[in-house]
């Protein structure tokens, strides 16, 4: 089983979440794609923690492919609850379960099991790691998301921007 995230790896990532996810589930692979900007990991003596480094955005659907379920690991911070992380709808556009901190945007998706703190985190992770989706779940996960592109998003706004000057 692999436990991904894709990303920056920065101060607003929760980093001893990480570990301890790690260290809870020694049998999956975490794997960390995207560059990190910080001083130190809490994870590196852990042989179950791979950290490949930035990837070109083209690949990371192959990546995200094979992922059990997909990370949005961010601290709840200032910063974090206003966050809308792109990379969210990318890992359900391409069929990947997410669980997620309790971020306000992640809420917004049916299919994204929030967390309120470390342990509800860790114990969701792990139930999909006991029972992984199947492709016909990954499928629906993926259609959920299906009108969200830039085309359907710029459209919205022109046509609030429309009943605006109706009004």
């Amino acid at each position: 089983p692999i436990i991904g995230y894709f990303g920056r790896i920065e101060s607003y990532v929760d980093l001893d979440m990480l570990a301890q996810l790690a260290r809870v589930y020694p049998d999956a692979k975490l794997v960390l794609i995207g560059n990190i900007d910080v001083e130190s990991l809490p994870f590196t003596d852990l042989p179950n923690v791979h950290c490949l480094g930035p990837r070109p955005f083209e690949r990371l659907p192959d990546y995200v492919a094979h992922f059990t379920v997909g990370l949005i690991p961010f601290a709840v911070t200032e910063l974090t609850i206003a966050v809308n992380p792109i990379k969210l709808r990318e890992m359900l556009a391409a069929g990947c379960p997410v669980v997620s901190t309790e971020l306000p945007e992640a809420s917004l998706y049916d299919t994204v099991k929030i967390a309120k703190d470390a342990s509800q985190f860790i114990k969701q992770v792990g139930e999909f790691l006991n029972a992984p989706l199947d492709e016909t779940a990954r499928q629906a996960i993926s259609d959920s998301v299906r009108s969200e592109t830039w085309k359907h998003r710029c459209q919205e706004l022109v046509d609030r921007a429309l009943l605006l000057l109706q009004s």
